[in-house]
C-alpha cells in the first residue's frame, strides 16, 4: 500500500498524479506497490515473479536543499531501480542522473542514452533490448 500525504501542494499534485499511473501500470499485472509520496518526493516498490524470475522495481524523487552562508536552490533526484532476480544470480539493469558516472559509460550506450543520465547493467543484452528499456526510461519520464 503507497500512503499519500495529501496536501495541496502543486508538487504533491504532480507527485500523486506520477505514483497513480505507477500504480495503474502494476495494477494491470496483479501487483500490488508499497511505499510513500508527498511534497518533497515518493518511493515506490513493486515486485514481479514471472517464470521463476522475480523483478524489483523501486521508484524514487528526492527533494534535496543545501544548506550554506547563502541559501541555495534544491535538486530534485529522480531514479528508477531495477533488480532481477533468478534461482542463482542477481542481475542489475540502471539508469540514473548522473554526469560523473556518465563519463565511465562504455561508448555505445553513450550514443543511446541522453545526457546526464547513465546506463548501468551486468546483463548481456542485445541493443534491441537496451532501446526498449531506454524506450520504458522515456515513456514514464524518469
Amino acid at each position: 500500500m503507497v500512503y499519500y500525504d495529501t496536501n495541496p501542494s502543486s508538487f504533491y499534485v504532480a507527485n500523486e498524479t506520477y505514483c497513480l499511473q505507477i500504480e495503474q501500470l502494476f495494477q494491470t499485472l496483479n501487483v500490488t506497490c508499497d511505499g510513500y509520496c508527498n511534497s518533497w518526493g515518493f518511493e515506490l516498490n513493486a515486485a514481479y515473479i514471472k517464470n521463476n524470475i522475480s523483478f524489483e522495481f523501486s521508484f524514487n524523487k528526492e527533494t534535496i536543499t543545501r544548506k550554506g552562508i547563502a541559501p541555495l536552490d534544491s535538486e530534485i533526484c529522480e531514479w528508477l531501480d531495477v533488480t532481477i532476480s533468478s534461482l542463482n544470480k542477481d542481475y542489475f539493469l540502471k539508469i540514473k542522473k548522473s554526469k560523473f558516472k556518465r563519463l565511465f559509460m562504455a561508448k555505445e550506450f553513450k550514443s543511446l542514452v541522453e545526457s546526464p543520465y547513465y546506463f548501468s547493467n551486468n546483463i548481456q543484452l542485445q541493443l534491441k533490448d537496451i532501446t526498449n528499456w531506454l524506450s520504458l526510461f522515456k515513456k514514464y519520464d524518469m
